[in-house]
């Protein structure tokens, strides 16, 4: 076979591993953005909780004041009693104080179920803290694989170019050029073998002595519809 053929044959192989290189090269960051993105929205739902939880905590001690200052106006009020000069007086006296017993309760109450809410919150933000540890432990590993599979492929890439460049070099340079214009159009393959008459890689039958061209191998001869390069398809193939 003509060994310009072979040549362009074995460059179609290497920009197809390049082009596949190319590819992954191009989806890891996207998948370590998902990971990242997991990580990220596990720390923003943590300090959410967080900040719900100093709110409430703020609440409480507000609530706790309150009820403070309730109690101290119930006792001042009980020490009152005695300066009292009528039964009037006193009825009215203790039912303010029974008013601000009730207020007491209610107080109370609030109070316990801010704690209520309060021990549930510390319970998520143990289990989210976990979330995000994991989350970040699982990016970490990630990372240090995509950082180790982006220099697999950076070490790739430079091997390619060089074979690359070392099997164009017996390539002359008009069939190089067409070769490449065909690359950048986007007909890959652009060498693809010749099934009997048909070109495998627009379908269309050729000239029975133009196949028959192909066939032997001796001369790079092209399609003359799609003009991708042709070579004689191998036995074991046509067999196939």
């Amino acid at each position: 076979m003509n060994d310009q053929l072979i040549r362009l044959i074995k460059l179609e192989s290497i920009d197809a591993e390049i082009a596949k290189n190319k590819e992954a090269q191009r989806k890891i960051p996207l998948q370590l953005a998902v990971a990242e993105q997991r990580a990220t929205q596990a720390q923003s739902t943590l300090t959410q909780i967080l900040e719900t939880f100093t709110l409430l905590q703020k609440e409480r001690r507000s609530k706790e004041q309150d009820l403070k200052i309730a109690e101290e106006k119930i006792a001042q009020r009980k020490l009152r009693l005695a300066d009292l000069k009528t039964n009037r007086e006193y009825q009215t006296h203790m039912s303010e104080i029974d008013a601000a017993r009730r207020e007491m309760g209610k107080i109370e109450e609030q109070i316990l179920l801010l704690m209520e809410k309060g021990d549930q919150l510390q319970r998520e933000i143990a289990s989210q803290q976990e979330v995000v540890a994991a989350e970040e432990k699982a990016f970490g590993a990630q990372k240090a694989q995509a950082d180790e599979r982006l220099q697999e492929i950076a070490e790739a890439a430079g091997r390619l170019s060089s074979t690359w460049t070392e099997q164009s070099a017996g390539i002359d340079t008009s069939t190089l050029d067409a070769y490449r214009k065909l690359v950048d159009t986007r007909k890959s393959p652009a060498v693809v073998p010749l099934r009997g008459q048909t070109c495998r890689g627009c379908n269309f039958s050729l000239p029975p002595q133009r196949a028959a061209e192909v066939q032997i191998g001796e001369k790079i001869i092209r399609c003359s519809y799609c003009h991708r390069f042709l070579y004689p398809q191998p036995q074991a193939e046509a067999a196939g």
